[in-house]
C-alpha cells in the first residue's frame, strides 16, 4: 500500500493550481540555490527548524483567502485549528493533509495568482472512469506518500486516511484502489 516511490501525475492547468497548499510545506521543507536554481533537501538539522504552527497557520489562512466570503471553507479547517492552538505538531501535519485531501476533492479553482478562488466542484466521485476523478485522487495519494516518505505523517495515520477519505469515497478497498490509480502494492 505505501511501498516504493509516489507517482506524480502530469499536471493540468488547473491541477496546478491545486498545489497551491502543497507548494507551503515544499517551501518549508526545501531550499532553492541561489547560484544555482536547483532545489536543494534540507538536512535534518534543517527540518528540526521547521515551524509547523507557522506552516499550518499559513495554510489556513491561504484556503480561507481562497475561499472569500461566498465558499464555505473545508470542514478539516477545524480540527487545524485546534492543532495549532494545542501545540500539536502530528495533528498539525495530519490537519494539513486532511486539509489537502478536502480543498482537492471538493473544490476546483478558478481564476490565478492572488485572484485564485476556491469554488464546489461538480465531481461525481462515482464516476471512476472520469479522468478528472482519477487525476484528483492520484494527486493526493501521491502527496500522502511523499508526506510519509519525509517523515511527516505516521502510516498508520496515512493509511487511514487513504482508505476513509479517498479508497471509500470512489467505493473501493486499499488494494482495488491502489490497482485503480495503478500505485505500486504494499510491502
Amino acid at each position: 500500500f505505501f511501498s516504493g516511490t509516489a507517482l506524480f501525475p502530469k499536471t493540468s492547468h488547473t491541477m496546478r493550481r491545486l498545489v497551491l497548499l502543497a507548494q507551503l510545506w515544499f517551501a518549508y521543507s526545501h531550499r532553492v540555490s541561489p547560484v544555482s536554481g536547483c532545489i536543494r533537501y534540507r538536512t535534518h538539522a534543517m527540518m528540526q527548524e521547521l515551524n509547523f504552527a507557522d506552516l499550518a497557520t499559513a495554510s489556513i489562512d491561504n484556503v480561507l483567502r481562497m475561499c472569500g466570503e461566498d465558499v464555505e471553507p473545508p470542514k478539516s479547517l477545524v480540527s487545524l485549528k485546534l492543532a495549532v492552538k494545542n501545540d500539536d505538531e502530528v495533528a498539525m501535519s495530519t490537519g494539513m493533509y486532511n486539509v489537502l485531501v478536502e480543498q482537492t476533492l471538493d473544490y476546483d479553482t478558478v481564476g490565478e495568482g492572488e485572484a485564485m478562488r476556491l469554488k464546489a466542484t461538480s465531481l461525481d466521485y462515482s464516476q471512476t472512469d472520469d479522468d478528472r476523478v482519477k487525476q484528483k485522487m492520484r494527486y493526493v495519494y501521491s502527496y500522502g506518500i511523499s508526506m510519509y516518505q519525509r517523515g511527516l505523517i505516521a502510516p498508520e495515520l496515512l493509511k487511514d486516511i487513504v482508505l476513509n477519505r479517498l479508497a471509500s469515497r470512489v467505493g473501493m478497498d486499499g488494494p482495488a484502489f491502489d490497482q485503480w490509480l495503478e500505485m505500486p502494492p504494499a510491502a
